[in-house]
């Protein structure tokens, strides 16, 4: 217990270190050697702090050249986003649908912001996403990284929250990693899909807000549809109340 009482008190030291330092993600961070000599501890619980902060993707480790600030990103995030998922006794076809109702309020609640900062614009990086989109789904490549993109970029429009793209990117991910089982994408699907992402463009550089939330809302029916149409897997059932054990 004290060792971990240690490591945790090393763990914030570092942490603060970075903070009053301002570092940035890629800056070099002192030696093991270092850190044991100004915080007055041992080796090893400066590795254990370092192995903890680590899987916070707030430092890293390069073997033979040193310590340096992580990315400090969202991956945390999406890794205990997915393994609550795996404890959800709905089954993952329930965990995606609320993944699609978090990402799909994410854009409705930024549909304001997006649209009052694009208006009047033409954004040449989104319409060369949306081209390649077009392109790719009419050769029926997939398209998932200009999708990605496409969203990341569009919360990046709201200059004053740096926070929404990270966040819009993450649950990106976990939407990704936890369709799997999903049924095939339609011809129609991939067609919708990629003409709500066109739609949401236009809406956006014409200054119509309506007309953006109407595009996100069916950009994301595709999606919903096909969480509707995929058969749940027969290994997960809900669990049964007390009386309907017994009547069993």
């Amino acid at each position: 217990m004290s060792r971990m009482n240690t490591a945790a008190m090393v763990r914030e030291r570092i942490k603060q270190y970075i903070v009053e330092n301002q570092l940035a993600p890629g800056d070099a961070m002192p030696s093991e050697a270092t850190l044991c000599q100004e915080l007055e501890v041992s080796r090893s619980s400066v590795r254990e702090a370092i192995s903890q902060l680590g899987a916070l993707d707030m430092v890293h480790v390069e073997h033979g050249r040193g310590i340096f600030v992580g990315e400090i990103s969202l991956a945390p995030l999406v890794n205990s986003v997915l393994f609550r998922f795996q404890l959800d006794h709905r089954g993952e076809l329930a965990c995606l649908t609320d993944v699609v109702q978090v990402r799909r309020a994410l854009d409705l609640g930024q549909a304001q912001a997006v649209v009052e900062n694009m208006h009047g614009r033409y954004n040449d990086e989104l319409h060369t996403i949306v081209n390649a989109m077009m392109e790719k789904g009419l050769q029926g490549q997939d398209f998932m990284p200009e999708d990605k993109s496409f969203h990341v970029l569009m919360q990046q429009s709201v200059a004053d929250n740096r926070l929404l793209p990270d966040l819009t990117g993450a649950f990106w991910e976990i939407h990704m990693a936890a369709s799997k089982s999903l049924r095939e994408s339609v011809p129609q699907d991939i067609d919708d899909t990629i003409r709500a992402h066109g739609d949401m463009l236009a809406a956006a550089e014409a200054g119509d807000v309506a007309a953006y939330r109407a595009a996100v809302i069916a950009h994301y029916q595709p999606l919903l549809r096909r969480i509707e149409e995929t058969p749940q897997p027969a290994s997960v059932s809900a669990p049964q109340s007390g009386a309907e054990s017994a009547a069993s």
